[in-house]
């Protein structure tokens, strides 16, 4: 069981050996700290994580430094810091960018500064107190990898706020190292951002392809057919469903996630313009599904000249639903709602060590096999008794936090095993390596 605690100390190391240079060492130990013992433990207040990772220290101490590394921890620096390593991990293939916002809800908030109202838009999600948030995931369509860039917790109460599409604007112009490819870029979104301004800034000043899903009812948007190559006048998206349900084609099955059942559909494409911008070309993906009475309809500007090009926008805007598993998994596993911090600047930081803990969980899932060794064996083993999926990072979460438990005596932390080891390590007698001493007392 070595080998678990060593694997993660070393994971956690590198994960965080980015921020090196933008804090003190005290300060970037104890973010070490933090994102370690969110990983092992399912709790993001701060005594609860010191009791994980650091047990010798009394829990008002760990709290009190802990809280000191979140005040003074620069999170937008940290943020592009870390979008800017994430490139160069996505250079070499064409990346799909998944933004949707969230929330934090704490209902019996009284004390936290600048607590406001919020709700992230699901159906049947009521508004309550706390902060709304964005994140960002960055989605490679070749090797199918996913890492969080951003996870933004604003105020609609504070001095500089302006308007949500504000704060999402700033946090997608960080994303500009990503842009510096010849490969394609592709802003994802749900119909929550179908607005006219989101799809502008997307092609002139992030310079990067869209996709968006825009709304089909009584109140849609106008916009211009194309037919024969002659651009007609504005009518309803809504109409253009209606008139384009008789065109739909190459019928196929598909999992529908949220629902959680198979659908049967069928697919249509229309090229369209902007009433206000009639040179940008944009094309309409209409997928129709039985049982629904509306069809999911795809705005973008990706050429679809085909039933098989529209299929494959549909299924890129089905990625979409990973940043729903990212809010559910930090909410969830992390307990991102249980912080009891009232200070602002350390809500956001804390924000953003729940990020970098994900981070460092899909990381490790990717490299399950090489990271553990024997030990991914007796992971697939823990799969087959309690009939996982052995896929998901969260099956593999669950088992590094029964494997940490069970692997060493509660009352030994990670701060006495971390130094024991390097004693160890770093005394070399003459002829052998020294793992352990008989004479070292825990």
């Amino acid at each position: 069981m070595l080998t678990v605690r060593s694997t993660l100390s070393k994971s956690v190391f590198n994960a965080t050996q980015k921020f090196d240079g933008l804090m003190h060492k005290p300060q970037l130990r104890n973010l070490r700290e933090m994102t370690l013992g969110m990983l092992i433990g399912e709790s993001s207040q701060l005594s609860a994580i010191g009791a994980s990772v650091s047990g010798e220290v009394t829990p008002r101490k760990n709290t009190e430094r802990y809280a000191r590394t979140l005040e003074k921890l620069d999170v937008d620096v940290c943020t592009k810091q870390h979008i800017a390593c994430a490139a160069l991990r996505f250079r070499n293939e064409p990346v799909l960018l998944l933004g949707d916002g969230g929330d934090m809800q704490k209902p019996h908030a009284k004390v936290m500064e600048e607590v406001c109202s919020c709700v992230d838009g699901s159906e049947g999600h009521s508004i309550g107190k706390g902060y709304p948030t964005f994140a960002c995931i960055a989605y490679g369509l070749s090797s199918g990898r996913q890492l969080p860039l951003v996870h933004h917790l604003y105020s609609t109460k504070a001095e500089k706020f302006k308007s949500q599409w504000d704060e999402q604007k700033t946090r997608y112009a960080w994303l500009t190292p990503f842009m510096h490819s010849s490969l394609d870029r592709i802003a994802v979104e749900d119909r929550g951002c179908d607005d006219e301004k989101r799809f502008l800034f997307f092609l002139h000043d992030l310079r990067c392809s869209f996709l968006t899903r825009i709304n089909v009812g009584e109140k849609s948007r106008n916009l211009c057919p194309l037919r024969e190559g002659e651009m007609q006048t504005a009518i309803s998206v809504q109409q253009i469903a209606r008139d384009s349900r008789k065109n739909a084609g190459s019928q196929r099955e598909w999992r529908n996630r949220k629902l959680n059942k198979d659908c049967t559909s069928t697919i249509a494409f229309q090229e369209v313009r902007l009433p206000d911008h009639p040179k940008i070309p944009l094309f309409l993906a209409l997928l129709f599904t039985e049982g629904f009475k509306e069809p999911i309809t795809l705005l973008t500007d990706i050429t679809v000249d085909s039933f098989e090009k529209a299929w494959e926008v549909f299924f890129w805007y089905k990625k979409r639903w990973e940043v729903e598993n990212f809010f559910r998994a930090i909410k969830q596993e992390f307990g991102a709602e249980q912080f009891l911090i009232r200070s602002m600047k350390a809500i956001k930081a804390l924000a953003f060590v729940q990020m970098l803990s994900f981070c460092l969980l899909r990381d490790m899932r990717e490299k399950a096999a090489e990271l553990f060794g024997l030990l991914f064996h007796m992971f697939q083993e823990f799969c087959r008794k309690w009939q996982r999926t052995k896929k998901s990072h969260i099956d593999l979460l669950q088992w590094i936090r029964i494997m940490w438990r069970s692997s060493i005596p509660s009352s030994v932390s990670h701060r006495v095993w971390s130094r024991h080891m390097y004693d160890c390590l770093c005394r070399k007698p003459r002829n052998q390596l020294a793992l352990f001493s008989s004479r070292g007392k825990w």
